[in-house]
């Protein structure tokens, strides 16, 4: 993950379990699996060694006393009645929001006709057996459930109070999980990336945060901040050391870009073979951290474990913190609105104006797609970043952000091969063709227009391929993809410079439906699928009676 992966964030944040900051990560589909018949007791289902916590009994005992209660048809106030405790009570355990005293359990557990252990205990028995594994691994506290408005009690509200439809809704998403190999990771970054996403990844907080500390700190007035004042400035205020030599010395941390160590001598350890511009990025990151007080917080970038949502979201508004105050907002903004009022297409003085800013190619152009939005009214399609390694053919997307519904391009975990016409992938592969052993040719840049099959929308694109500094042996391409709106022609004057130009660009050569392209490197097979069910269910269609309608 590079040092910019999860850019931006914003507004609450989530507490997602006691103990949450405790637990290893969790592959979802471990987390929800059913075990096989007569291997493992539906009963065991604890973890040895940790102790369920608070939230983890609240929602067990919730699920095992609607299930009971439906179980018998009794109502709310039947269950009063033989219980002796209020209605109101009963909802709200059966909501997870209450875990009675001793005495108040035994009363439900002899009016429910079970032993009290059956109550106290989070076992949830054989049929809840995917929920009870869910409850135990900690998973379903680390959801980030409350980005979708809800929580495990309100879920189970929704579901109708039945615990078994749950069960069965955990057990459905661990087969879909263990058929893509997802896990607690995945999910915990992709409701982040949602979240940003419906803010358009711009937060006014963060930026006049930065600009804040920037002026009290007298950086990026006569250019980008230096990486001494920078360090300067961690010390000085949060008596944090920058250290770059540590990660190089020791060989499984030399491929980490920092790690953060706490306590009374507080050090950032930078890896000393990153470039200065993304060392610059480590510690205007561990600034924000510090600046804005977000705890808890990863300490390595990249994030080794999602520990919880809320980790994932303090990194994120980290992160934007430091590009924010890299790339301060009036003077990057001053330096793209006077390239964009040139009526000509300058791939040139584009790169300048990257370097003038002291950014990365990848911090340039997210940095851009931020402000497209609140500084001219244009808002981006995409921004994407795509890798390869330089002895493999293959090309990955590995990081994609979509300011609007998603089209065009997007990662897909299949074993199939990205089209070879998307702007971003020729660009890429030119500039791994143009790569001579160690030496590696300085950034290229490319513009197009182009529409994507099926769609009659056309898009503007500028990507960037370049080197990536560790690890070594990668090169990357990032793309930033604009619709031809009215306020993008009259905010970017060169969108129709006869030099730019045209292409149609497709998804993946497995789903292309094009007969003539000589770019292809897979058969479509997947086309080929779909185009034979298609004409079988319209020959199956044939056959039917013809339906005649009634006058």
């Amino acid at each position: 993950m590079p040092s910019s992966e999860i850019f931006a964030g914003g507004g609450n944040s989530l507490e997602v379990g006691l103990r949450a900051a405790q637990r290893p990560a969790v592959p979802m589909s471990a987390a929800l699996r059913r075990p096989p018949p007569n291997q493992v007791p539906a009963s065991a289902t604890a973890v040895p060694g940790r102790q369920p916590s608070e939230a983890t009994l609240r929602l067990a005992l919730s699920m095992k006393v609607a299930q009971l209660r439906r179980e018998q048809g009794l109502s709310l106030q039947a269950l009063s009645d033989q219980s002796g405790l209020a209605i109101s009570y009963l909802n709200e355990i059966e909501r997870g929001k209450k875990f009675p005293k001793p005495d108040k359990v035994l009363a439900l557990a002899r009016a429910l006709g079970v032993e009290y252990h059956k109550l106290a205990s989070p076992d949830l028995g054989e049929k809840l057996q995917p929920l009870a594994a869910a409850l135990q691994s900690g998973l379903i506290e680390q959801l980030p459930l409350e980005v979708l408005g809800t929580s495990p009690a309100q879920l189970m509200e929704l579901m109708g109070g039945d615990p078994q439809a749950l069960s069965g809704a955990l057990d459905l998403g661990a087969k879909i999980a263990q058929r893509f190999d997802l896990n607690l990771d995945d999910l915990l970054r992709a409701a982040v990336l949602s979240y940003l996403e419906q803010h358009k990844h711009f937060f006014g907080r963060l930026e006049t945060e930065a600009a804040a500390l920037a002026a009290a700190c007298k950086l990026g007035r006569d250019g980008p901040p230096a990486l001494a004042a920078l360090g300067d400035v961690l010390r000085k205020r949060w008596r944090c050391a920058v250290d770059m030599e540590a990660l190089a010395a020791d060989p499984d941390l030399a491929e980490l870009r920092s790690v953060a160590i706490e306590g009374p001598k507080a050090r950032l350890l930078v890896n000393p073979q990153l470039h200065p511009r993304e060392q610059a990025f480590q510690i205007a990151r561990e600034i924000g951290y510090r600046h804005l007080g977000l705890k808890p917080r990863p300490v390595s970038s990249p994030v080794l474990r999602a520990e919880s949502y809320r980790h994932q979201v303090h990194e994120a508004e980290a992160s934007y913190f430091a590009g924010a105050l890299l790339l301060l907002r009036a003077e990057f903004s001053a330096g793209l609105h006077a390239f964009f009022a040139s009526p000509r297409w300058d791939g040139e003085a584009f790169l300048k104006l990257m370097t003038s800013q002291g950014a990365s190619p990848e911090m340039f152009m997210h940095r851009m797609s931020q402000l497209m939005l609140p500084e001219f009214g244009v808002e981006p399609q995409f921004y994407v970043r795509i890798e390869q390694q330089l002895d493999a053919p293959e090309v990955r997307v590995e990081k994609e952000i979509h300011y609007q519904p998603m089209r065009g391009i997007y990662s897909i975990e299949l074993d199939e091969h990205y089209c070879r016409r998307w702007t971003s992938v020729r660009t890429l592969l030119a500039y791994t063709a143009a790569c001579r052993g160690k030496t590696r040719p300085a950034p290229r840049v490319a513009i197009a227009r182009s529409r994507m099959l099926g769609h009659s929308e056309e898009l503007l694109l500028i990507a960037i391929a370049y080197a990536r500094d560790v690890p070594s042996d990668v090169n990357s391409c990032v793309i930033v993809g604009f619709d031809l709106t009215d306020a993008l022609r009259r905010t970017v004057r060169f969108w129709n410079d006869p030099a730019i130009p045209s292409f149609q660009e497709g998804f993946t050569c497995e789903r292309c439906p094009l007969t003539d392209c000589t770019d292809r490197v897979a058969p479509p097979v997947l086309e080929r699928q779909l185009s034979r069910r298609q004409r079988q269910m319209a020959a199956v269609e044939a056959l039917q009676p013809v339906r005649r309608v009634l006058p």
